[in-house]
């Protein structure tokens, strides 16, 4: 998935839900914070839950195929 993200392909409405699923401890104010990027999405999944971004991207890359 390139940088630009999940926003632009439609997915962030549904991805969101997944998110907060996964990662409850993140905020809708830092969800919103990175509008749909992909890059930075899993920057801040990482800080705020410390998940390795490898285990981050495989999981959200599942959901968008």
């Amino acid at each position: 998935m390139p940088a630009t993200g999940v926003q632009e392909d439609g997915y962030w409405p549904r991805m969101r839900e997944r998110i907060r699923a996964e990662w409850s401890a993140l905020t809708d104010e830092e969800l919103e914070q990175t509008e749909g990027n992909w890059d930075l999405l899993v920057v801040v999944i990482h800080e705020k839950t410390g998940d390795r971004p490898e285990s981050i991207e495989h999981k959200l890359r599942i959901w968008t195929s």
